[in-house]
């Protein structure tokens, strides 16, 4: 492949002298993966990144995963959630008797056996007051001093509504209101967005938002928008995780026990439907990140040899 990637350029890309019956194979490092597939998985990986594809929309993506799949005879599943692709990848060793019940995601080194991310939901709060003439305020209710009002109230649902010994946080990203200097807007709108890491404060918002409102005799419209659950890691799969990872890179090296990020993550889904674990990967002081794939897979890798 010469130049930069393209979406058409992959549909030659085939791992070279693969075989048909991928199961079978002995599992050797992943550190030591040579000849024509370290290359060939590099260059799949930068094909990905440099075609990326918005969510549900990843239809490029899919079918580059699934010919890549096919040619080492994967067995796969397509067409889920519109462009989910699953493979099924066979250990030579004893399989568990609970069918499904671990998922060791490859997304891996540091883990929390407890939230990895918090959940994210995006609000609205709509003041709707009354416009009027700057220079005859008292004929008017300002909505912008009331959205104000409520963005400094909200602060204290994290500084005197929250456990201390839980992690929250309430941010006011964006307030909208008016067109003109000299001129009382009608509405003012507030965008935020709320990280909680255990139960989401919506009825709080909603509380102070209204009595705030009220109290100047404006009225509101607050929206919730659905965004990501917290990240639950199972205890199990975080010491699997944990375990497989100190024996790549040494046990002071895989941090076991990091506090949660104040992020979210689409992967929060997964541990809701199958047994799961999050976790990090750290890259160093450097600007580019490693093609290695010794942490990323050996925790799938081990998990089909060791049984839960």
């Amino acid at each position: 492949m010469t130049g930069s990637p393209t979406v058409r350029s992959f549909d030659s890309i085939r791992p070279t002298g693969a075989s048909s019956d991928v199961s079978s194979h002995d599992i050797a490092p992943t550190d030591q993966i040579e000849g024509p597939y370290l290359p060939t998985l590099i260059r799949l990986r930068h094909e990905l990144h440099a075609n990326p594809e918005l969510k549900l929309e990843e239809r490029g993506t899919s079918r580059r995963v699934v010919a890549f799949l096919e040619a080492l005879g994967v067995p796969l599943r397509t067409g889920l959630a519109t462009t989910g692709v699953v493979a099924t990848v066979y250990g030579k060793g004893r399989r568990p008797e609970a069918q499904g019940e671990q998922l060791a995601c490859a997304r891996i080194w540091m883990r929390c056996p407890r939230s990895s991310t918090t959940a994210a939901k995006r609000f609205e709060i709509r003041i709707v007051g009354c416009g009027g003439h700057a220079p005859r305020p008292h004929l008017s209710i300002d909505p912008i001093p009331i959205a104000c009002a409520i963005v400094e109230q909200l602060e204290v649902l994290v500084s005197r509504r929250t456990n201390p010994l839980d992690s929250a946080v309430l941010t006011v990203g964006k307030i909208e209101s008016g067109a003109s200097f000299n001129v009382i807007p009608e509405t003012a709108t507030i965008h935020g967005t709320s990280r909680p890491l255990g139960t989401t404060s919506r009825n709080s918002c909603n509380t102070i938002a209204r009595h705030v409102a009220a109290a100047h005799e404006a009225s509101v419209e607050t929206k919730f928008f659905s965004g990501y659950p917290c990240t639950d890691n199972h205890r199990d799969a975080a010491d699997f995780m944990g375990q497989v990872m100190q024996e790549i890179v040494g046990e002071s090296d895989a941090h076991l026990d990091i506090p949660p990020a104040m992020t979210a993550n689409g992967f929060s889904f997964m541990p809701q439907a199958v047994r799961g674990a999050y976790g990090f990967i750290g890259n160093g002081p450097f600007a580019e990140q490693g093609d290695g794939a010794a942490l990323h897979s050996d925790i799938s890798l081990q998990r089909l040899r060791r049984p839960p």
